[in-house]
C-alpha cells in the first residue's frame, strides 16, 4: 500500500473536523430534560411496537389492545 493511505487520517486537521462537527450538530445537540424526553419516547415506542408485533401478549394474556 501507499504510505499516504487516506484511511489513516494522518493529514486531517483536528480543528477543521471540530468545526465541521459543530456546524453539523450545533442545533441538534440537546441537553437536560429535552434530551431525556427525546431518548425515552423513541425507546418506549420501539418497545411498544416489539410487544405488539410479538406473540407474548397472547401467550401471557396481558396487554392485548
Amino acid at each position: 500500500m501507499a504510505k499516504n493511505d487516506p484511511g489513516t487520517g494522518a493529514g486531517v486537521d483536528a480543528s477543521k473536523v471540530e468545526q465541521v462537527l459543530q456546524t453539523e450538530t450545533g442545533g441538534r445537540a440537546l441537553t437536560g430534560p429535552a434530551a431525556v424526553i427525546l431518548f425515552i419516547v423513541p425507546v418506549c415506542w420501539s418497545l411498544f411496537q416489539l410487544w405488539i408485533a410479538s406473540p407474548l401478549p397472547f401467550i401471557l394474556n396481558f396487554g392485548i389492545f
